[in-house]
């Protein structure tokens, strides 16, 4: 099943998150970057960017993330919050709850927090998360990007004694 916004947007209960703009392409470099781009031309609060595929996912610290075809879940929210930018960290936190939260809703996984920017089950890790501030005419904004390890493929096989996937356990 594709993750064109066709398919999934008439499901959501949010007010703004995934509302306003949905930008949705088969292969992208990074969510991230592309949503960084359109929080620059003033993208809205609440607007989203996701693929099936990035050329060049990237975690903390500039570290690759593998993003292959159908094996995982890679999207960014852009965020306007009435927060002080100092206080913008305080968003990787809660990101990591609400991933939490719908890997459990949605799976009966238990993942854990990871602190302070990844999900781990049965302690490998089975989602990152990455925030990027940017600073634009109207003030700042928060990336939110997230890389959910979904089918067992997700991560290189190197990475398997520290890798999971929701696959692997359900």
């Amino acid at each position: 099943m594709s993750l064109s916004p066709a398919h999934w947007t008439p499901l959501l209960t949010t007010r703004a998150l995934g509302r306003a703009v949905s930008h949705y392409e088969h292969t992208l470099t990074s969510t991230n970057l592309v949503l960084k781009d359109m929080a620059k031309q003033g993208a809205p609060h609440g607007s989203l960017c996701l693929c099936e595929c990035q050329t060049a996912g990237r975690g903390r610290m500039d570290r690759q993330w593998s993003s292959p075809e159908g094996q995982g879940v890679w999207l960014s929210v852009l965020l306007r919050p009435g927060l002080s930018p100092e206080n913008a960290p305080l968003i990787t936190f809660c990101c990591a709850l609400a991933m939490a939260k719908a890997v459990r809703e949605v799976t009966a996984l238990d993942a854990k927090i990871k602190w302070p920017n990844d999900l781990v089950l049965n302690g490998r890790k089975l989602c990152g998360i990455l925030l990027e501030m940017v600073f634009d005419p109207q003030g700042y904004a928060v990336v939110a990007g997230t890389g959910l390890n979904v089918r067992r493929g997700a991560y290189p096989d190197e990475l398997a004694d520290r890798a999971t996937s929701i696959e692997e356990w359900a």
